[in-house]
């Protein structure tokens, strides 16, 4: 049964919302067990602590959320393999919540017209689908109240959906400003600078500065790693973070540790095994990081054989590797091209070529294509050649295309898929409210520089309606020029198989599918795969642009 908070406070002030010492302790206990996994244990500290202090703000944040977060895992485990009737299930249950709560607080926002407190938790409701709802809301809380800083929170989150981040950083200064010494805070704020690399840089590290010891300013630093275009870059920032804030006492340090790990296993592997080792001394009963090690010593052991002319011996050694421990950031590109140099070396060369051209179909690096080359060259295939073969393998693998007519957002005029046949499209499925996809714009953006002389399109289909006119302004402010569309959950679901953002596909010139992972569940239904957004991905979705245009039947 959802609680009714029935308090009112007749006089307001800049720390009025900032909580009670003992809701704020009850809070943070709930955001606690919250980060332990105890959803249940949190939702009844987060009403409790509004039920102490119902103009505490934070607790309202992220009430709707643990609840339908609750809710989702009594229906299904939350993976990526839910079915498409738990999904509706899950939905089903998610908005008969979000009614509840909204029948509470219009009528507490009615009973109260002086307390802007029910028109943020009001506005909480639409962050998600329906955000201009949700600055008006808090436009509304403002002019209850001037200093009530949650609104000014919510305002600068609406602006930064448009794209409008010196906005949003207006909004937020003046969250800053009523509390300077609060990391959390300044972390935010951060967020809002990112689009001028010299401010966001110099504010990252003056809040490390002054936060040393802080989880926030940790996460900050997190953040500005990420915002590196170049593989070398994001590595020098994650070694500084995990020196400064030691992975043992940060878990998002742990994190870019682990980022960290399948950067160096392709670039610098003897940091990789040394890094292993560390994070073993530092997580004694973890069992992420000896898997990690015994990779990273395998192949060493594997390196040191072959070059003494035991390839059998490496060949056998690197059979017994368990790749499936190594999780979902694991790139097989190193292992592969080792395991066929070893087979190479013990003339079964037809074998090592099998074994790089089956990866290479479905996932091409640079390194992999060169060791494939290689081996068609001493099996007497040109690159022509084996790229024929190559061809031939991902057209039997590609799926056929789903047609479409959706609405160009910034024309109004209809778009259709098959507009494109004869040129090959990029076709990413986003959110403005997203932030991995707001992390994934820069490659994005870099692709279709590199590629669109050469015809290569770029459709981007929004997959919330409720954010639709957010599309436009923020393509504009972040000089985003793909072609936007207006999806919606539905057409992206059912018709694309999509579950998770951002989601990106390539479609060749014949109007097919390639290079797709397709996940199919036990009641037969499936779903698109997510496409990771880093740098040496990056790099791989390029190496499929080329072969797509390639292409025998590429018109372009």
């Amino acid at each position: 049964m959802l609680l009714l908070f029935t308090c009112s406070v007749a006089a307001f002030g800049i720390d009025e919302y900032a909580g009670s010492p003992a809701a704020q302790k009850i809070y943070k206990a709930g955001k606690e067990a919250l980060d332990s996994g105890d959803t249940a244990k949190a939702i009844v500290d987060y009403e409790k602590a509004i039920k102490l202090d119902p103009n505490y703000a934070a607790p309202y944040e992220d009430l709707l959320f643990l609840r339908t977060l609750q809710a989702s895992k009594s229906v299904a485990d939350l993976s990526m393999h839910t079915t498409k009737a738990q999904q509706d299930q899950m939905k089903e249950k998610s908005d008969a919540i979000k009614d509840s709560y909204q029948k509470q607080y219009e009528a507490l926002a009615k009973k109260y017209p002086n307390n802007p407190i029910y028109l943020f938790a009001l506005s909480r409701l639409y962050y998600e689908d329906d955000p201009m709802r949700q600055e008006e809301l808090c436009k509304q809380a403002l002019k209850v109240d001037k200093d009530f800083m949650p609104a000014y929170d919510c305002l600068s989150a609406v602006a930064s959906l448009a794209g409008d981040y010196p906005l949003a950083a207006d909004y937020y200064r003046h969250v800053v400003d009523a509390h300077p010494d609060d990391p959390d805070v300044a972390s935010k704020y951060n967020y809002f600078l990112r689009d001028d690399p010299e401010k966001y840089k110099k504010a990252v590290y003056e809040m490390v500065a002054r936060f040393p010891t802080s989880s926030e300013a940790a996460s900050a630093l997190y953040g500005y790693a990420f915002s590196q275009q170049d593989t070398l870059a994001q590595q020098g920032v994650l070694e500084e973070m995990i020196t400064r804030f030691p992975p043992a006492k940060f878990s998002t340090s742990k994190d870019a540790a682990e980022e960290l790990f399948f950067d160096y296993d392709q670039t610098d592997p003897a940091k990789a095994m040394a890094l292993a080792h560390e994070m073993i001394k530092q997580f004694p009963k973890d069992k992420t990081w000896p898997d990690y090690a015994a990779y990273t010593d395998a192949m060493a052991d594997a390196e040191q054989k072959l070059s003494s002319g035991q390839a059998a011996q490496a060949a056998a050694l690197l059979s017994t590797v368990k790749l499936d421990s190594l999780g979902r950031l694991f790139d097989k590109t190193r292992f592969l091209v080792l395991q066929s140099r070893a087979l190479a070396a013990e003339d079964k060369v037809g074998e090592a070529y099998s074994t790089m051209f089956t990866f290479v179909a479905s996932q091409p690096t640079d390194k992999a294509q060169a060791a494939l080359f290689e081996y068609g060259t001493k099996l007497g295939k040109t690159e022509a050649q084996v790229q024929d073969e190559l061809w031939k393998a991902r057209s039997s693998a590609a799926m056929p295309e789903h047609p479409f007519t959706l609405t160009n957002l910034e024309t109004g005029q209809k778009v259709s898929l098959s507009d494109y046949r004869g040129r090959v499209v990029i076709l990413d499925f986003f959110f403005p409210n997203c932030g991995p996809c707001r992390g994934s714009y820069p490659y994005l953006q870099k692709l279709h520089n590199q590629f669109s002389s050469q015809g290569v399109a770029l459709l981007a289909v929004n997959g919330v309606e409720g954010q639709a006119s957010f599309v436009v302004p923020m393509f504009k402010k972040l000089n985003l020029d793909f072609t936007p569309l207006e999806g919606g959950e539905k057409f992206c679901s059912d018709v694309y198989h999509v579950r998770g953002f951002p989601t990106t596909l390539l479609i060749g010139a014949d109007g097919r599918i390639y290079f797709a992972t397709e996940v199919k569940l036990k009641d037969g239904s499936v779903y698109m795969k997510p496409h990771p957004w880093l740098p040496q991905q990056a790099r791989t979705v390029a190496l499929e642009i080329e072969a797509l245009l390639r292409a025998p039947d590429h018109k372009n």
